[in-house]
Order: C-alpha cells, then sequence, then structure tokens
C-alpha cells in the first residue's frame, strides 16, 4: 500500500533532524547573532517519547492543557493532498502540503520590547534546514522545489505567560 501524506511527514521530521544540518544545530548557530540569551535557546527532541514534538495539528489550548507537553512546541501535518494524475498509471500523483507549526511562548509575564527576534531566528534555522542546497536528504518520488511560506500568528496571552505561533507551509509533489 503506497504512503501519501506519512511519507511526506516522515520525510520532513527527516531533513529538520538530521545531525550538524537539522533545526537544532542550526538554531544554535544563529541564536548569538539575533542577541538572544543562551539560556533561552531551545531544541527539538525529534524522539517518539518528546515532550515538544508531535505529527498532527493540536489546537494550541490543547497544548496548553497537556500536563505532557512543553514550550516551544513543534507539531507537523500534512494538511492536503490532492491526485492530480501527474504520472500516469500511479496510484497518487500530486502536490501534497505540510504545515509546521512552531509554538513559541515566554515566561515574561509583563511584555517585553522584543519577542520578535525569537520567532525571527526559528524562522532562519527552519527555512535554512529545509533549504540549505548541500543538505538535501529528500527521499525517492518526493519532490521538494524549496516552495514555504511562513505565516505568524499574533502575540496571544497564554501558555507559559505569552504565546506566539508560527506557521511553515511547505509544497511538495509526490508520486506513490
Amino acid at each position: 500500500m503506497p504512503q501519501i501524506s506519512k511519507y511526506v511527514r516522515d520525510a520532513v521530521k527527516a531533513q529538520l533532524a538530521a545531525d550538524t544540518t537539522g533545526l537544532n544545530d542550526r538554531l544554535a548557530a544563529l541564536w548569538t547573532s539575533y542577541s538572544l540569551d543562551s539560556g533561552d535557546l531551545w531544541k527539538v527532541d525529534w524522539s517518539a517519547e518528546s515532550a515538544n514534538f508531535l505529527f498532527g495539528r493540536p489546537a494550541i489550548t490543547a497544548i496548553e492543557a497537556s500536563s505532557v507537553m512543553t514550550f516551544p512546541f513543534v507539531a507537523i501535518d500534512a494538511i492536503r493532498a490532492q491526485n492530480t494524475n501527474r504520472v500516469k498509471f500511479a496510484t497518487f500523483a500530486g502536490p501534497v502540503q505540510v504545515a509546521i507549526e512552531v509554538h513559541h511562548s515566554w515566561p515574561q509575564s509583563a511584555v517585553i520590547n522584543d519577542f520578535a527576534s525569537y520567532v525571527d531566528a526559528t524562522e532562519d534555522a527552519m527555512i535554512s534546514a529545509l533549504n540549505d542546497q548541500n543538505a538535501q536528504f529528500w527521499p525517492p518520488n518526493l519532490l521538494w522545489n524549496g516552495n514555504v511560506a511562513v505565516q505568524r500568528g499574533p502575540l496571544a496571552f497564554g501558555a507559559r505567560n505569552w504565546l506566539q505561533t508560527v506557521s511553515f507551509l511547505c509544497q511538495f509533489d509526490r508520486i506513490a
């Protein structure tokens, strides 16, 4: 049985979790260039027992209510797949759109003058991990052309005091 969305989700996770070229290493390399406190540097635990990563797209209120999940939190989910029959006789041949959502939270109870730099560093590290031409590890029958859109949600009061979600919408082509 061919995998469509799962195949793409697993490939995205593998790309972001890669040693030395994944999200964690790129975030660490960028952190000080944004004048961010090294004590605030965060990492994603990509393991099956992770408290800050999952496949799916939970509502932020569900993450907040969970006693096992921690912030910042990363979720990966396929949000749309469409068979466009781009390849004759394939079970599926078409675009698969994946959303990567990073939910940031800050412990400060009062507004700080620069919430944006935390999210900027995440944006740069994420796009670099996805699009670095020297570190492409995509599996066969999956085309990634670097098409990523970034959308930031508003700052809101929640989680550890302040909360902001940044979404990365990625367009892949899958043949199964």
